[in-house]
């Protein structure tokens, strides 16, 4: 019986524990669901708080409003001369690279100098350079400057004896003998005028007399048969006088036709001497464009191989290039799709690596997108990209501007907040 009453106490005990146990106390639930709320505002607010930008990356290559002047092999074979070294200077029409031909590389030294000089300033005869060069060893060059020489020499034998000149003085000699006679002729002709002045007044005054009978006929005409030899005398002169004049209107004449054949062989000798320089300089040039690298403008040269005299070079290659005295505006050039333009905006802030600079020792360069072209032919848009702070980058380092400066640019296109992404799949 007591076993009983134990075992029915037990029981008792138990179900008041459970239903002490099954009750939750109320303040627990609510601070549980405080905690709970807390914690939601929490991430809602973190989730507005933070934020990051998109970002696209493009390839990009570093440039300027003036950029380096490449030099392209104009055909392939060995390099002759090699005339110049990595950041040295130049100036517009110095030769840089002289491939192998078979002219000479001192030859042409010398006919590069000639054809400078042919080229400013056609004046053979007071150039004796023209003629006394005796440049060998041209090659294909060889014929027109041999022309050239051969018209230069003829030219400048005739300027120094000329016939013409000659026989012109002898006319200009005769011309002057016949003058002197010409004024002693005048001279005589003036006296045989007065004194046939002086016989007609005699003439006159016999006549005169033999009317008045204070003279006799044979008187009279001995008078007048002096007044006739004094008329005849004075004809003989005037005829002897215009004999003279058109004698020297005849010399002259012929100096004058003598001067123009003289005027027109000397023309046509310079004429024959201008057409062999400029078949000269033609040929020239087209041998420098199949054989030589010439400088263009001033700047420093920029090697990127280690190039000698008897290496062989390939039609095309680059070999080197200048870099401009004044660069200008450096800017970034990129490329993008077609299919992401639409988040790429003018004035979008731009980071660019660089790949011969990594950016965990030399930084990056900051710019800002400044136009954005069109679409060209291969589906791509080209970006303009002005760099802020030159090529000074973010760890204040100056890199210098060299040929085909090339890496990625990461263009940050949008600010986003986190709960923006979070809902961005829900819409």
């Amino acid at each position: 019986m007591a076993k009983e009453n134990n075992e029915r106490s037990i029981e008792i005990q138990s179900e008041s524990m459970d239903d002490i146990m099954g009750k939750q106390p109320t303040w627990i639930l609510r601070r549980g669901i405080t905690v709970f709320c807390m914690v939601i505002v929490a991430l809602l607010i973190g989730t507005w708080l933070i934020h990051y930008p998109d970002t696209v990356t493009v390839p990009v290559i570093i440039t300027s409003t003036n950029p380096p002047i490449e030099f392209i092999a104009p055909s392939g074979g060995r390099i002759q001369s090699f005339l110049v070294k990595n950041q040295q200077k130049v100036e517009p029409g110095d030769y840089l690279v002289i491939l192998e031909n078979p002219v000479n590389t001192y030859s042409i030294k010398r006919l590069h100098s000639l054809i400078h000089l042919l080229d400013s300033s056609l004046k053979f005869q007071i150039e004796p350079g023209l003629y006394d060069a005796n440049i060998s060893n041209l090659g294909v060059l060889e014929q027109p400057y041999n022309r050239l020489i051969q018209s230069v020499k003829k030219y400048r034998l005739f300027c120094s004896t000329s016939f013409e000149n000659e026989m012109i003085k002898n006319l200009n000699r005769q011309i002057k003998l016949l003058d002197s006679q010409l004024i002693k002729l005048k001279s005589k002709a003036s006296i045989d005028s007065f004194n046939l002045t002086l016989s007609q007044i005699t003439g006159d005054y016999d006549s005169l007399r033999l009317t008045l009978k204070e003279n006799s006929p044979d008187e009279f005409d001995k008078a007048g048969e002096q007044l006739l030899n004094n008329k005849q005398t004075s004809i003989n002169k005037e005829t002897v006088l215009s004999v003279i004049r058109i004698e020297i209107a005849r010399l002259e004449q012929h100096i004058w036709e003598s001067r123009m054949t003289e005027k027109k062989e000397e023309q046509d000798l310079l004429d024959k001497t201008n057409e062999a320089a400029k078949d000269l300089i033609k040929q020239f040039e087209i041998w420098e464009k199949t054989y030589v690298l010439k400088s263009s403008s001033t700047g420093t040269v920029l090697v990127w191989k280690n190039w000698s005299s008897g290496q062989s070079v390939e039609a095309g290659e680059i070999v080197l290039s200048i870099k401009p005295e004044k660069a200008e505006r450096v800017f970034g050039k990129a490329t993008i799709a077609i299919e992401n333009p639409g988040r790429i905006k003018v004035n979008q802030k731009v980071l660019i690596k660089l790949q011969s600079f990594p950016y965990p020792e030399f930084g990056v360069l900051t710019g800002k997108i400044r136009s954005i072209s069109g679409t060209s032919a291969n589906g791509k848009c080209i970006l303009e990209i002005d760099l802020t702070k030159g090529l000074s980058t973010n760890y204040n380092r100056q890199l210098p501007l060299t040929y085909g400066m090339t890496g990625t640019a990461e263009i940050i296109t949008e600010d986003k907040r986190l709960l923006e992404r979070l809902i961005a799949p829900l819409r």
